[in-house]
This record gives C-alpha cells, structure tokens and sequence, in this order.
C-alpha cells in the first residue's frame, strides 16, 4: 500500500469514532444570561405583577368611653388603627349587647334609649385598607345603677309639716326615704316622702341640720339638707309660725 493511502485510511477511521459526539455548544455572548429550567416564562402577551405585597391594616387599641356607665350615658367607642403602607383606611363599628351583635346598632355612637341597667356592652371594630380587612373586639362593661334624683325645690314649701319631697329613679327602682339629724316629733313616710313634725314639749331647742335621703336600694341614694331653727318645747303649730315669720322677714329683707 502507498504512503497516501495509508493517511486517507487513517483519518477514515479517526472520524468513524466521533460519529456520536455532541459537542459542547458555545458560551453566550457577554450580557447575554443563558435559559434554565428553573426559570419561569412568561406567555407570549401575560404580565407579572412586581407591586410589593399589601399588609393589613393593625387595630392597636379599642375602648368605650365613659367607662363607668349607666343607663343615663350615651356611649362613644374609640379607636386606634395604623396602616404600615399608609393608605386610607375605612373603620366600622357594630355594638354588641349581652353577646349579641347588633347589626342595627352600627356606628361609633350608642345613644341611651338602647341600654338598660345591667346590660353587658362591647363593641367590634372591622378596618380595612381595601385589600386586607382585620377586626377586633373591646372588652365588655356593665351599665351601672343610676342615682335617685330629687324633683322640685323642697324649700319652696310653706311649713316643714306636711312637705312632701319627691325623688325620681332613672332605672325605674323603687325608692325609700329616711330622715336623718331632725329633732324630736319630726318623721318621714318612707314610701310617700311625706315630712310630718309635731312638735315635742320635751325638746331641748337648738339648730338643726336635717337630711332626707332617698334610696334607690341598689346603692344610688339623692341627700337633700336643710336647716331648722327649734324652741325649747316647741310645738308644730308654734314652729310652723315661727317658720313662717323667718321666711317672711327673709322675702322683706330681699326686696327692693
């Protein structure tokens, strides 16, 4: 065989072998990031949203003022609410009585007429920043018992004997009335207010401080105080004259 031969052979058989290799291909250009796998593509035409994620507004205090209520209050919750992304922020308030909630009662405001002693009070708070809405719940109170109040100016009566004072009970209770510091023959009708004084010939005479309470027996009492000036001995006829002459010589004094 001749020398040329032999070389065509040789490079026949050389390339026979690299038949099945894949060669590596070429780097890409600089810049130029290559595809992966793991990489996500995009439809032809989609979109991606690259906003930053919303966070919810936070509710950090729910109160209701005031916090000592009784059935004479109207109630006005309050709150506080932040808003990290600094966007407006819709808050709404349903109130919330003896565990009921009241979607009727709805707003920041309770007025008086839709409570009563001894309810038990909440409100929910619901915020929301229009993607994201959070809520949360105050603790609750109890409306206390109002205090008895006296009617009508006692002092306006003529005589002590016979006055009649009234008291009157926001929650309905039934009042008692008791006197207290009066001298002897002076006494009250529990149930009726009524002062009755007749007088004693044992009395020692002197001035006195009296005070009528009415009681609401649920703790809430109303005191009216008054001043009368006692003779020794005297009777109801003659301190209800004497009454009569200081409270004359008083309007006279007054006069122009």
């Amino acid at each position: 065989m001749s020398l040329p031969s032999c070389l065509s052979l040789g490079l026949l058989l050389t390339l026979s072998g690299c038949l099945d290799y894949e060669p590596t291909p070429p780097p890409p250009p600089p810049g130029v990031t290559p595809p992966s796998e793991e990489m996500s593509l995009i439809p032809p035409g989609g979109a991606v949203d690259v906003r930053p994620s919303n966070s919810p507004a936070s509710i950090t205090e729910v109160d209701i003022q005031p916090r000592k209520a009784s059935a004479r209050d109207d109630l006005l919750a309050r709150s506080a609410v932040v808003d990290r992304d600094n966007q407006d922020v819709q808050v709404r308030y349903t109130w919330i009585l003896n565990g009921q909630e009241r979607p009727d009662l709805a707003g920041s405001s309770l007025e008086r007429k839709h409570i009563k002693k001894g309810d038990r009070v909440a409100v929910k708070v619901v915020a929301n920043d229009g993607d994201n809405e959070v809520e949360q719940r105050s603790g609750e109170l109890t409306i206390l018992n109002s205090a008895p109040e006296f009617v009508g100016d006692p002092r306006l009566a003529s005589s002590i004997d016979g006055t009649v004072v009234k008291a009157e009970d926001f929650d309905g209770d039934e009042i008692r009335y008791r006197i207290e510091g009066a001298p002897a023959g002076m006494s009250i009708d529990p149930r009726l207010g009524r002062i009755s004084y007749q007088g004693s010939e044992t009395e020692k005479g002197g001035d006195y401080e009296v005070s009528v309470t009415a009681d609401d027996g649920d703790g809430g009492t109303a005191v009216w105080t008054f001043k009368v000036a006692v003779s020794p001995g005297m009777t109801a006829e003659e301190a209800k004259a004497k009454a009569l002459a200081e409270r004359e010589a008083a309007k006279a004094a007054a006069a122009p």
